[in-house]
């Protein structure tokens, strides 16, 4: 995230999410009932001492601020999985970049609870199955 231009960073964030209202609008007519939120899976695997570079956590924040600022809501949950050992301490850096109600959005999932934690929210066939699921990528 240090090495990317933070205006880049953003239009792609801003790119992600109307992509995602339009995907929704157009699940919403298939199914005849209103979509307004969707489950984020974020898989660390790989965060590691790099990440706690000062530029790449001014630009999370930066990240975060936009999002919370121009998509609020649109996130109902946020599953953190396979987070290393660093990761408490990059969120006791980060946690307060968000909200206090996006803050109790996200769960922490253990490495051994990955599937069950995926399948309360997912239907196993929209889970990869690199996670336990049956999506084929």
């Amino acid at each position: 995230l240090a090495r990317l231009p933070l205006d880049f960073v953003l239009k792609h964030e801003a790119y992600f999410f109307a992509r995602t209202q339009q995907a929704m609008e157009e699940l919403m007519q298939r199914v005849g009932r209103p979509i307004i939120y969707f489950t984020a899976v974020e898989d660390l695997t790989g965060l590691g001492m790099q990440h706690l570079n000062p530029a790449a956590l001014q630009n999370y924040k930066a990240v975060v601020r936009y999002c919370e600022d121009y998509y609020p809501e649109m996130v109902k949950r946020a599953l953190v999985i396979k987070a290393p050992r660093i990761f408490a301490r990059i969120w006791s850096l980060v946690k307060h970049f968000f909200d206090e109600g996006t803050r109790q959005k996200i769960q922490v999932v253990g490495a051994n609870d990955t599937y069950e934690a995926l399948v309360r929210y997912i239907e196993p066939k929209w889970i990869p199955e690199c996670y336990g699921g049956e999506l084929r990528l």
